[in-house]
C-alpha cells in the first residue's frame, strides 16, 4: 500500500476515535446528495465524490481501472447506493471504517464463480437485544445496507434473514437505539445476535438540523392500520397526575375514541370498548382500567413495546372484532442490577431487576398503588359536610408484576410471568331535609371492588434457523362487583321516630371470569420474500354473571331496615355459563418485488357453548404498495369474539355487564375494511390518511324496556335484543420534526350506529361512542439536552345519551306509593356537550453518578373546562313535574407532579 495511502487511513482512524468520544457515530453510505459527471475516470470520480459528500472514500490505485470513463447523473440518492453503481461491474465492494468508505476486492467473487451450480443463498440468524441489559427488543428491523431486503424481529427478539453468500453489510434499527453495522462474510447458513446501544447511554447526541437530514425510507412498513407506541411517545406525552400510561397514548391516535377524560373505556372506529382484544404479555385482559378508566392497569415501568392494530388485524390474532393493543413487558437486565422508583400526585411506584445468574436467568418485580386514599377520604369527608351532608369517599387501587427468566442453553428460553391488580371504590353519603309535615332522609351508597389476576408459563426456542417455536399456558381471572344503593326515608316532624315510609332503589352486578388456556405459535421464515406464522390455540371460559335490580316492592326485608349487598345476593341463584375456544391459524407475509407486500391469512375458531358448536372462518387480507417515501396499505378481514356486554347509555355512569355467548346467543362478528395513502418527504415529515367501514352483527345491549335479571332462575336470554350496526369514516395523521421541535396531529371523521328490531321501533340510533370529530394535537420543544417542555390539546364531539322527555309523570304502585314516571321518545337522543382539554408538561432530566432522574411539572385541564363526566336528573314531585339535569364533572384542572430516579 502506498505511503500516503497508509497515512491517510492512520489519520482518518484516529479522526474517528476522537469524535466518537463525544458525538453519535455518523453512518456514511447514509447521506443523501445531488451528484453528475461526464467522461471523467473513475478514479477522479470518485475523488469528487469524496469530496462532494465530505466523507473519506479511500481505496488502492491498482484495485480501480484506469481506463475507464464515467458519466453520471443522479439526483437525491444515498451515497452508498453512488459508491455501488460505479464499482459494482468490477468485482468490487465497499465496507464501513469507522467514519469513511473503504473499497475492497470482493474476496468471493472467484469462489462465487466455481459454485455456480450450488445454492448461492445463505441464512443468518439470530437474536437482538440490548447491549446494557441483554434483554431482547421487539420488532426491530434487520436490513441490507441499501434497503432492499429487511425482515422484522418477532416478540422475543427472533429474526431470520435469507441472502446472497459473499460480503454482505446488514444494518440493525430499532426505536430509540443507536444504528448496528455488521459486516458479514457469508459462507453458510450463521447465527449472528446482534446488540444495539440505548441513545440514552450516549455522551452527546448530536442534533441536526432538518435541511441537513436525510430522508429515511418507510423502514420495513407495518401491515395496514397499524400504531407502534415507543416507550419514549409514552413518557413524552403529559401524564395524568405525573403517572405515565399507554393507554392515554392510544387515545390520542386517530380513530379511537372514548369516554370523557379516558372514563369509560376505549373505542376503536367505532366499535364496542369490549371489542378490543387487550394482550399482556400475550394473556388476554377483560378490564386494563384502574378507577373508572382514570389510569390504566399497565405500568409503564415494565413495558418493553406496545403495538395498536386499528383495522383488520393478522390471522394470529383473535377474538375481537375492532382492535389488538399488543404490550409486551421487559424481562430484566441479565447483566447488572438495576432499579426505578417515581412518585407522583396519587401514586408511587418502585420496581427492581437483575441477574439471578448472569447471563443465564433474570428477574424483574414492580409494585404500584395509590397513596392518597386517606386524604381523598378526609377531603370529600369535609366537602360534603360543608353541603350540609355527612358521608366520606375512597378509592385506592394496587398493581404487582412479577417476572422470571431463564436462557435454556443458547437457542431455548423459559419464562414466568405474572400479575395482580384491584380496586376498590366506596362512597356513603346521608342526608336530610325537612318538608311540611314530613322529615325525610336520604341514603346514597355505592361501593365496588374490581380483581386481575393473570399468571403464565412461556417457553421458546429456535428450532432452526428458520423456525421459531412459542409455547404458551396461562390463566387470566377477572371479576367486578357493584353495589348501588339509594333510599330515601320519612318520618313524621312532631315525632321523628315514627317511621312513615320508606322507598329506594338498589342493584347488584356482579361479572366472574376466569380462563385457562395453551398455544402453541409457530413463525417459518423460509426466504427473505416469506414470513410464515401458523399454529393453533385452546381456551376453557367460565362464566358466572349478575345483575338484580330491586327496590320496596320486592319485600327482601323489612322496609324499615336498609337493603344490603348480602340481602341480594341471597336472592340470587348464581348463574354458571361454561364455553371453550379451538383457534387453528395460518399466515404468509408475503414480499412481491420491491414495493409489494401483501399478509394472506386464515382464522378457523370454533366455539363450544352449552349444547350448540359455532364454526367462524376469518379470512384477512392486508396490503402494502409502495417504498421509500410513498406507500399504500389497504386492509380486509371477518373477525369474530364470543364476548357480549350490555351496556346502559341513559342517565348515570355506564354500566357493561359482560357475558359468552350461549345456544340462543350467537357471537358477535364484523366485516372490516380500510385503505389509504401514507407519505414521508422532507416539507411535511410524516403524513397519512386512511377511510374506513365495518359491519356487525349479532350485537346485544339492554331491552328498551330496562334493565334484565341475569340469575339463573331468569329467562334473560330470550330477553336480551340482538342486533346489527355499522361505522365509517376517514381519519388523517401528521408527524413532523423541524430542529427541537416536534409536533403531532391526528383527526378523525367519523359516524356509527346501531339498529334492533326490539328497540326504538327498529330504528337505527347512534352508538354510544358516536363522536363526530375528535382532534389531538401535540406539540414538544427539546430546551436544552436535559429539558422539554409540552403541550397536548384535545377536542371531540359529545357523546350521545338516552334523555327523557321534559316531564315526569305521577302515579302509585300497588302500595299506594308514589312513583315517578319517564318517557323516552327514542334512544340516544341527546348529546353531552363537546369535550375539549388543554395539558402542559415541563420535563427535566438529570444524570448523576448514580444513575438518572427525571422531574416533571405541569397541568391537566389548564383552562379549567367543566367537561361532564355523565348527567344526572333533578326530579322533585313535590314541587314541579318538570325535569331539569345536573352534568357531574370528574376532572377539573389538575396540577401535574411525578419525580423519578433510576439507577
Amino acid at each position: 500500500m502506498p505511503i500516503r495511502l497508509r497515512t491517510l487511513l492512520f489519520l482518518s482512524i484516529c479522526l474517528l476515535s476522537m469524535q466518537n468520544l463525544v458525538a453519535q457515530r455518523i453512518i456514511p453510505d447514509e447521506k443523501i446528495l445531488d451528484f453528475s459527471v461526464e467522461d471523467q475516470p473513475l478514479r477522479d470520480v470518485l475523488f469528487d465524490l469524496s469530496e462532494k459528500a465530505n466523507v473519506t472514500i479511500a481505496f488502492q490505485d491498482q484495485i480501480i481501472p484506469s481506463d475507464t470513463l464515467v458519466s453520471i447523473s443522479i439526483r437525491k440518492e444515498r451515497l452508498g447506493k453512488i459508491v455501488d453503481y460505479l464499482i459494482e461491474d468490477y468485482q468490487l465492494k465497499y465496507k464501513i471504517v469507522g467514519n469513511q468508505i473503504v473499497i475492497i476486492q470482493d474476496p468471493y467473487y472467484e469462489k462465487q464463480k466455481k459454485e455456480e451450480a450450488q445454492s448461492d443463498l445463505s441464512t443468518i440468524s439470530g437474536t437482538i437485544r440490548d447491549a446494557e441489559t441483554g434483554e431482547t427488543l421487539v420488532n426491530a428491523h434487520v436490513f441490507l445496507y441499501d434497503g432492499s431486503l429487511g425482515v422484522v424481529s418477532n416478540e422475543y427478539g427472533f429474526y431470520s434473514f435469507t441472502l446472497p453468500k459473499g460480503l454482505n453489510r446488514i444494518y440493525a434499527r430499532y426505536i430509540g437505539y443507536e444504528m448496528g453495522i455488521h459486516e458479514i462474510s457469508l459462507t453458510r447458513d450463521t447465527i449472528v445476535d446482534i446488540e444495539l446501544d440505548n441513545m440514552t447511554r450516549l455522551r452527546e447526541v448530536q442534533i441536526v438540523e432538518k435541511s441537513l437530514s436525510p430522508i429515511k425510507p418507510v423502514d420495513i412498513p407495518e401491515m395496514a392500520s397499524v400504531e407502534v407506541m415507543s416507550i419514549d411517545q409514552i413518557k413524552s406525552k403529559l401524564p395524568l397526575a405525573g403517572e405515565p400510561d399507554v393507554m392515554r397514548l392510544a387515545y390520542a391516535q386517530g380513530g379511537v375514541t372514548s369516554g370523557s377524560d379516558g372514563f369509560g373505556g376505549m373505542s376503536v372506529r367505532g366499535g364496542e370498548t369490549n371489542q378490543n382484544l387487550i394482550l399482556f404479555d400475550g394473556i388476554p385482559v377483560y378490564n386494563a382500567q384502574h378507577a373508572f378508566g382514570l389510569f390504566s392497569i399497565f405500568n409503564s415501568n415494565v413495558i418493553k413495546s406496545a403495538k395498536l392494530y386499528k383495522g383488520a388485524f393478522p390471522s394470529h390474532y383473535s377474538g375481537r372484532l375492532s382492535s389488538v393493543m399488543d404490550i409486551r413487558t421487559r424481562e430484566g437486565s441479565f447483566r447488572k442490577l438495576k432499579g426505578d422508583f417515581s412518585l407522583g400526585l396519587l401514586t408511587m411506584t418502585g420496581s427492581l431487576e437483575g441477574p439471578i445468574v448472569k447471563e443465564k436467568s433474570s428477574f424483574l418485580v414492580s409494585v404500584r398503588r395509590t397513596f392518597v386514599d386517606p386524604w381523598i377520604r378526609a377531603l370529600t369527608e369535609y366537602t360534603y359536610e360543608r353541603e350540609g351532608r355527612m358521608g366520606s369517599s375512597s378509592i385506592s387501587f394496587l398493581d404487582i408484576n412479577g417476572k422470571l427468566n431463564f436462557n435454556v442453553g443458547r437457542f431455548s428460553k423459559l419464562y414466568l410471568s405474572y400479575y395482580s391488580g384491584g380496586d376498590n371504590f366506596d362512597t356513603e353519603i346521608t342526608s336530610e331535609e325537612d318538608f311540611d309535615e314530613v322529615a325525610s332522609k336520604g341514603l346514597d351508597q355505592l361501593f365496588w371492588t374490581s380483581r386481575n389476576a393473570l399468571a403464565s408459563l412461556r417457553w421458546n426456542i429456535r428450532m432452526s434457523q428458520k423456525m421459531f417455536l412459542n409455547a404458551s399456558l396461562y390463566r387470566s381471572t377477572y371479576s367486578f362487583e357493584s353495589f348501588d344503593h339509594d333510599r330515601t326515608e320519612d318520618f313524621d316532624l312532631e315525632n321523628p321516630s315514627a317511621f312513615l315510609d320508606a322507598r329506594f332503589d338498589a342493584g347488584f352486578y356482579r361479572t366472574k371470569i376466569n380462563d385457562l388456556g395453551a398455544r402453541l405459535a409457530f413463525d417459518y421464515i423460509p426466504n427473505a420474500n416469506h414470513f410464515i406464522k401458523f399454529g393453533f390455540g385452546y381456551i376453557k371460559h367460565d362464566f358466572s354473571p349478575a345483575f338484580v335490580v330491586v327496590n320496596q316492592t320486592d319485600s327482601l326485608r323489612s322496609l324499615r331496615l336498609p337493603i344490603e349487598q348480602e340481602d341480594i345476593e341471597k336472592s340470587l341463584v348464581d348463574t354458571e355459563l361454561g364455553s371453550s375456544e379451538i383457534e387453528f391459524y395460518v399466515e404468509d407475509e408475503i414480499q412481491l418485488g420491491q414495493s409489494t407486500r401483501l399478509n394472506l391469512g386464515l382464522n378457523h375458531t370454533i366455539i363450544n357453548t352449552g349444547n350448540t358448536s359455532y364454526h367462524l372462518p376469518q379470512p384477512r387480507i392486508m396490503l402494502a404498495l409502495g417504498k421509500k417515501t410513498k406507500l399504500f396499505k389497504a386492509s380486509f378481514g371477518r373477525m369474530s369474539q364470543f364476548l357480549h356486554t350490555l351496556t346502559n347509555t341513559g342517565l348515570g355512569v355506564p354500566i357493561d355487564v359482560w357475558l359468552p355467548s350461549t345456544d340462543n346467543i350467537r357471537p358477535e362478528s364484523s366485516w372490516v375494511v380500510s385503505m389509504g395513502p401514507h407519505f414521508l418527504n422532507e416539507k411535511f415529515g410524516s403524513y397519512g390518511a386512511e377511510v374506513f367501514y365495518k359491519k356487525y352483527d349479532n350485537l346485544t345491549r339492554f331491552s328498551e324496556t330496562g334493565f334484565v335479571t341475569i340469575s339463573e332462575n331468569s329467562n334473560w336470554e330470550s330477553l336480551i335484543p340482538i342486533g346489527v350496526g355499522e361505522s365509517y369514516g376517514m381519519e388523517f395523521y401528521l408527524n413532523e420534526t423541524v430542529g427541537k421541535l416536534k409536533y403531532d396531529l391526528a383527526y378523525t371523521l367519523s359516524w356509527s350506529n346501531r339498529q334492533f328490531d326490539e328497540i326504538n321501533d327498529g330504528r337505527k340510533f347512534a352508538f354510544r361512542y358516536d363522536r363526530r370529530h375528535v382532534l389531538n394535537f401535540g406539540i414538544r420543544y427539546k430546551l436544552d439536552d436535559n429539558m422539554d417542555i409540552s403541550a397536548h390539546w384535545e377536542y371531540g364531539s359529545g357523546t350521545p345519551i338516552t334523555l327523557p322527555d321534559n316531564q315526569a309523570y305521577i302515579e302509585q304502585d300497588e302500595n299506594g306509593n308514589e312513583i315517578g314516571i319517564l318517557v323516552y321518545s327514542s334512544i340516544n337522543n341527546g348529546k353531552l356537550p363537546d369535550y375539549h382539554r388543554l395539558d402542559f408538561g415541563l420535563n427535566i432530566n438529570n444524570t448523576h453518578k448514580w444513575g438518572t432522574s427525571t422531574l416533571t411539572f405541569g397541568l391537566y385541564n389548564a383552562y379549567n373546562r367543566r367537561n361532564p363526566f355523565y348527567r344526572d336528573i333533578i326530579f322533585n314531585p313535590n314541587a314541579d313535574n318538570r325535569l331539569t339535569y345536573r352534568d357531574i364533572t370528574i376532572l377539573p384542572v389538575l396540577p401535574t407532579f411525578r419525580y423519578a430516579v433510576s439507577f
